[in-house]
């Protein structure tokens, strides 16, 4: 978190506490996705992987996106190896990752997003 605070700007401020997320839980992927203030059709999506890091990329929310965001609405939530089936399972095979934990990112009032 302090490398994230120091960071001299949000995007990058992100990508720190991804890395640091991925190390901290030993995984190959992390997700973080901020949701607009006004409507919920937009959000902003990083993430960082095998593949690298993508910061704060304008993304329209999916079906699977919805699904993830009401599961977390109570709560965390893990999303097993096996669940290719149902809904949430599709949050894995979109990230191409065996099994993930998920978590919202709120205020007092209001989701502001997720991460993975």
């Amino acid at each position: 978190m302090r490398d994230a605070q120091s960071a001299p700007e949000f995007g990058l401020a992100i990508g720190h506490l991804l890395l640091q997320a991925r190390e901290l839980f030993h995984a190959g992927f992390a997700e973080i996705v901020l949701l607009a203030l006004e409507g919920d059709d937009v959000a902003l999506r990083s993430t960082s992987g095998p593949q690298g890091e993508v910061l704060m990329r304008p993304s329209d929310l999916t079906v699977t996106d919805r699904a993830l965001l009401e599961a977390v609405d109570v709560g965390v939530v893990r999303i097993p190896p096996g669940r290719q089936q149902q809904v949430l399972g599709e949050v894995l095979e979109e990230r191409q990752i065996m099994d993930a934990i998920a978590g919202a990112l709120r205020t007092e009032k209001r989701i502001l997003g997720w991460f993975v």
